[in-house]
């Protein structure tokens, strides 16, 4: 049991380091955050080694804030 909650921070923190780069890359992918658009969220699909991130950006009045992510590794998924 301890050995199997190891390993799974183990591969949270690898996913959170190899994604760590990643949210300013994808907000070069958002588009302009304006009036008309102000408050709407876009979520950005982004591959990792061994899975995939979905991170989650808010419109506001000073532009795109990242509000949440998702990590996916191997079948396991944590949320921040």
């Amino acid at each position: 049991m301890r050995r199997a909650v190891l390993t799974a921070l183990a591969a949270t923190a690898l996913a959170f380091g190899m994604a760590a780069p990643a949210p300013a890359q994808a907000a070069t992918e958002l588009s302009l955050c304006t009036e008309a658009n102000v408050w709407s969220a876009e979520v950005i699909d982004l591959p990792i080694l061994g899975g995939y991130a979905q991170l989650y950006y808010l419109c506001t009045p000073e532009g795109w804030m990242l509000f949440g992510a998702t990590y996916c590794v191997g079948g396991n998924c944590s949320s921040d």
